[in-house]
């Protein structure tokens, strides 16, 4: 019964097996099929049932699930965002900027004496 639960994909939205989803339509054929297979129905029947009410659209697509490494990626863009923060902090306080610039058009060198006097 689970195996047939996870090959069929709730009616509401069509992203996730009846076995995962918590919506009513998936609370009711996850009945629907408990009453079908009490009856004797294969697993194959049960699912051709429902892709002759709705289509091949209602089966699970192995394609469609997301590979092994596709939940770490955002846990991988936080931790090298953070070591980039770090990073830049880093070289930031390394290398600040100078306290005052000359004003522009003035050229060093009068500056120094302007201040000497």
């Amino acid at each position: 019964m689970q195996r047939i639960e996870g090959a069929v994909l709730a009616l509401c939205c069509y992203t996730e097996p009846v076995s995962r989803h918590q919506s009513e339509i998936a609370f009711k054929m996850r009945i629907e099929i408990a009453k079908w297979v009490a009856e004797g129905r294969t697993d194959q029947e049960i699912p051709d049932i429902y892709v002759r009410r709705y289509g091949s659209k209602v089966l699970v697509d192995p394609r469609t699930f997301p590979a092994w490494w596709t939940p770490w990626v955002p846990w991988f863009i936080v931790i090298l965002a953070v070591v980039s923060g770090f990073w830049i902090l880093r070289r930031w306080h390394a290398n600040p900027l100078p306290a005052a610039l000359p004003p522009l058009g003035h050229d060093a060198t009068e500056l120094t004496r302007s201040r000497s006097r």
